[in-house]
């Protein structure tokens, strides 16, 4: 765990907001809760607060643009569900998104009433990680180092 994250999560446990202002600065509420150890540590690495807190600013504002035109973001790079799709399609094992909008799992080239389940390793990890895993497969990750077409309006 990073410095700025150790910060961050004391601040979270005492139940303090850091905020950012719009003229650059920050805000601590509420500031009676903060003693002098934790404000020394907070100034020592403000310049990393303030970037790791823009940066989340601007990924949660992506989101919520994304949102508007009705595409949802895919998982981080670094998500689990990336390795979990090139597993199953190392494997043969399908994935796709039926009319009800459930992932359905799969052998590659089976018909529809065909009982076909992968081992249970790879079901409990795509259970773990199941919203990434959809996102991915209705997006139609493909995992050729292109990103999916989206929906052109």
């Amino acid at each position: 765990m990073t410095v700025v994250s150790e910060i961050l999560a004391e601040l979270q446990a005492r139940g303090i907001r850091f905020e950012l202002r719009p003229h650059g600065g920050v805000r601590l509420v509420p500031s009676h809760l903060i003693d002098p150890p934790l404000l020394d540590r907070i100034r020592a690495h403000k310049a990393e607060l303030l970037a790791r807190l823009h940066a989340e600013q601007r990924e949660a504002g992506i989101e919520r643009l994304a949102r508007a035109d009705g595409w949802t973001p895919l998982p981080s790079t670094d998500a689990p569900a990336y390795s979990i799709i090139s597993t199953c399609q190392g494997y043969g094992v399908a994935l796709r998104i039926d009319q009800n909008g459930d992932l359905v799992v799969g052998k590659d080239g089976a018909q529809a009433d065909e009982p076909t389940l992968p081992w249970r390793s790879l079901l409990n990890a795509i259970e773990a990680h199941l919203d990434d895993v959809s996102a991915l497969v209705e997006a139609g990750w493909t995992l050729k180092g292109q990103f999916p077409k989206q929906n052109v309006a």
